[in-house]
């Protein structure tokens, strides 16, 4: 015939043990999971945090070099790559030319 839990036979048994040892780790677990879930939207945020405050700042710009144009060709826009190697220079006549961006001289 099987016990009731609330016997006191129950309570010294070793599947009362056993359930006990189970119910410990799975409070832990959950304990863990819970703080884990915390701990990475504290991280979430922080990162967050890192990455927008850059925007808040006051921006600067400062000239690290000037390039000689021909003489009479009217700019209209000024473009560089993606790896800031190559500047392009758009002009009226519809001509485009590429500048190096070491010394500005002219890409043929």
């Amino acid at each position: 015939m099987l016990e009731s839990p609330s016997s006191p036979q129950y309570r010294t048994s070793r599947h009362f043990r056993l359930r006990l040892l189970w119910d410990r780790f799975a409070r832990r677990a959950v304990v863990a999971g819970g703080i884990g879930v915390i701990v990475a939207i504290l991280l979430i945020f922080f990162y967050l945090l890192y990455v927008v405050l850059p925007l808040l700042e006051t921006p600067e710009m400062e000239s690290v070099a000037n390039y000689a144009l021909q003489a009479g060709s009217s700019v209209l826009y000024l473009a560089m790559d993606e790896q800031a190697e190559v500047g392009a220079v758009f002009d009226r006549d519809g001509r485009v030319r590429f500048l190096t961006k070491a010394d500005g001289s002219l890409l043929k």
